[in-house]
């Protein structure tokens, strides 16, 4: 999830910067398969949860609501 993740803001920002960590991304996400540390459809919802997540925190830093800020300690 998280080098899906890392994708999106780099398409987002810069396209030469997603091109250059797409390879490693794609590496990644096979070698997990192919290692046998994960199932197929855990990169798979993975892949899926960060594309709802990501937009999903961009719009908590955006709206900048106080109740997202951390408490000050006692």
């Amino acid at each position: 999830m998280v080098v899906t993740a890392v994708l999106i803001e780099a398409a987002r920002r810069s396209r030469r910067t997603f091109l250059g960590f797409l390879p490693f991304a794609i590496g990644l996400a096979v070698a997990t398969v192919y290692g046998r540390y994960h199932y197929a459809i855990d990169v798979i919802s993975g892949i899926a949860l960060a594309f709802l997540v990501v937009p999903l925190a961009r719009w908590f830093v955006t709206t900048g609501d106080a109740t997202l800020t951390p408490a000050a300690p006692p």
